[in-house]
């Protein structure tokens, strides 16, 4: 049993895969984290909600990715919003998070701007954080109902002002880098 955690903008007692949407990154899934800290990122609108459940793995087919270049190229052809039935198998999929400070990295390669080994450099310079997708009805079956936590407006305003020094150090590494490529 692992605890995980849920970011909306509402609690979620009964997770369903009918709200699930694709051109995420592992595609269509009920996502959480084990980062409570990620998760709060997640959390938005009025009421941002944390909801937190267990989630049982025995007998659940688990798919693992690390940040490498099969990872991106999945984030990138899930994010088009094609479907992909590699992964069909699967009942969860942990890796890596492609969050709004590293979409333009992800974006620079797909373009063909970079070559892989620079924007891997890249993602290894920030904190990337890991979300697990639920794929299937039996992945969700494995999660158990915890809690319900509802942030403030001073932890928002927190988790925005983090947000916005990460999103500056990963553009200052970022402009270095095609300095450097660029050759000035």
């Amino acid at each position: 049993m692992i605890t995980v955690y849920h970011g909306s903008s509402v609690p979620v007692e009964k997770p369903s895969l009918s709200y699930s949407e694709p051109g995420t990154d592992f595609g269509k899934g009920f996502y959480v984290t084990a980062d409570l800290n990620l998760a709060k990122k997640w959390a938005f609108g009025a009421t941002p909600t944390i909801t937190q459940y267990a989630l049982d793995t025995d007998d659940l087919a688990i798919c693992k990715f690390d940040a490498d270049e099969k990872w991106v190229d999945l984030v990138i052809h899930n994010r088009s919003g094609k479907v992909s039935d590699e992964f069909s198998g699967y009942d969860i999929i942990f890796g890596p998070v492609v969050d709004d400070k590293l979409f333009s990295v992800i974006d620079f390669y797909e373009r063909g701007y970079a070559a892989i080994e620079v924007i891997m450099q890249l993602i290894q310079c920030s904190d990337i954080g890991t979300q697990i997708c639920i794929k299937t009805d039996k992945g969700i079956n494995s999660l158990t109902y915890q809690d319900t936590m509802i942030l403030t407006f001073y932890e928002m305003m927190k988790i925005r002002e983090q947000n916005q020094a990460e999103r500056n150090a990963i553009d200052k590494v970022y402009s270095d880098l095609l300095r450097k490529i660029n050759g000035r």
